[in-house]
């Protein structure tokens, strides 16, 4: 009788345990889950479904980020769970929804906390600069299969905060970066390169002037009714300034990613629905 009894008091505990795991996974990005202040996400425009179950991993992925500024260095740190990782990488097919919707998320709020500072201003082109120098130059550029180990990998902006990534990783963590710390930013796909636009940043060349043989300066692209400027992610000057090669191609073709458009991911296929074509 006491085996038995014993028995079934083992059974309830596992079925309880799985049961609670359950839920976790489902809802780990929930505030109840991680006990965060705020929402973790901005689930009105987008929500990023937990499919790695394994939350129990809780090993802290630390990265250290310094970059140079008007002459000082700055240091950010950055420490994700590797279940998190996890998460991000399972949920890369909707990465285009992310860009799309974009999501609040509490790392990254955490990064752009310690940015501002740090940068000390109330003048908001100032911060601008400021957040546009820290992904330029802090985050290294690397191919996918340096940083994910795959040919081709789009990658979450906490994700590029840690690995480093190529113009796809860096131009979404740009737009991510402005957009969560309160600017108009989108993200702009070309056939070979992607980039950020800005609307309410005024156009400056950076630490250094461009080129005037294989740059242009104050490029712009007119978008539901306000002009947008270009930031490259991936290079090293300032908003509007845009090599010259990759502005000629905007006269071919190329897709803005929105709250309301973009790609769409259909039965491991994408389709694209194009937002604006010359």
């Amino acid at each position: 009788m006491k085996k038995i009894m014993l028995c079934m008091a083992i059974t309830f505990i596992v079925i309880a345990t799985v049961f609670n795991a359950g839920c976790i996974g489902e809802d780990v990005f929930s505030n109840s889950s991680q006990n965060k202040t705020n929402n973790e996400f901005d689930t009105s425009v987008y929500t990023l479904v937990d499919e790695v179950k394994d939350t129990d991993d809780q090993t802290i992925v630390s990265k250290t980020l310094s970059f140079t500024y008007e002459g000082k260095i700055y240091t950010v740190n950055v420490n994700v769970p590797q279940y998190r990782l996890n998460n991000y990488k399972a949920n890369t097919y909707k990465l285009h929804d992310y860009q799309r919707g974009f999501a609040k998320d509490v790392y990254l709020e955490d990064v752009i906390q310690q940015l501002t500072n740090q940068a000390n201003t109330n003048d908001r082109q100032e911060l601008a600069k400021f957040l546009i120098s820290f992904v330029q130059n802090a985050i290294s550029y690397e191919t996918d299969m340096n940083a994910h180990s795959q040919s081709d990998y789009w990658a979450y902006p906490v994700e590029t905060l840690i690995y480093g990534g190529d113009c796809d990783c860096k131009a979404t963590l740009m737009t991510a970066v402005l957009r969560t710390a309160g600017y108009d930013a989108i993200t702009l796909l070309q056939d070979i390169h992607l980039a950020t636009l800005v609307s309410d940043i005024r156009p400056y060349t950076g630490m250094y002037t461009p080129n005037s043989n294989s740059y242009n300066f104050d490029v712009m692209l007119s978008y539901n009714d306000k002009e947008y400027y270009v930031v490259d992610a991936t290079g090293i000057y300032g908003v509007g300034c845009y090599s010259k090669e990759l502005t000629e191609r905007l006269n071919e073709y190329y897709t803005i990613y929105d709250q309301t458009e973009g790609n769409v991911y259909i039965d491991g296929e994408w389709y694209q629905k194009v937002v604006y074509k010359k």
